[in-house]
């Protein structure tokens, strides 16, 4: 999940994830993204992606997720960014602190183990997917666009 204000210009894999998700291959993946509305529009989050998105042709489908009344709440918290191969049942997922720090403060980005990255596209499965009007008492809104 990516802050549409982010000074981010490079994102370097360390290691690769050239097992499950080869690097030069990056335009025949499927990419998908969901992250909190906030209070930034389509054209803020489609203008920030193409400042740190070079090189990635591939259409990206985006799910925003918001709460109408609070735009900074939402059911959502941890970051996680899975590469997932239905195929071969294989997945390979990292967690991030925070995106606001990169490049600012040292930060930690970690794998997760199978069942973590099992829930976080469980996760991505009931919002981007089946799209709850509630959750715990909160009323959600959705907007989806492609980033091309």
């Amino acid at each position: 999940m990516v802050s549409a204000k982010s000074d981010i210009r490079h994102l370097s894999l360390l290691p690769s994830c050239d097992s499950i998700c080869p690097l030069p291959y990056l335009n025949d993946l499927s990419i998908r993204i969901l992250t909190h509305k906030h209070t930034y529009t389509i054209e803020e989050y489609t203008n920030e992606w193409h400042s740190v998105s070079a090189g990635v042709k591939t259409p990206i489908q985006v799910t925003l997720i918001g709460v109408p009344y609070k735009p900074s709440t939402g059911p959502l918290h941890d970051r996680y960014w899975i590469c997932f191969d239905e195929e071969n049942d294989k997945r390979l997922g990292i967690t991030l602190n925070s995106l606001n720090g990169m490049g600012k403060k040292e930060s930690s980005i970690q794998q997760i183990d199978d069942t973590i990255a099992l829930y976080a596209l469980h996760s991505y499965s009931r919002y981007a997917d089946r799209k709850p009007k509630r959750v715990d008492e909160m009323e959600l809104e959705y907007e989806d666009f492609i980033l091309d």
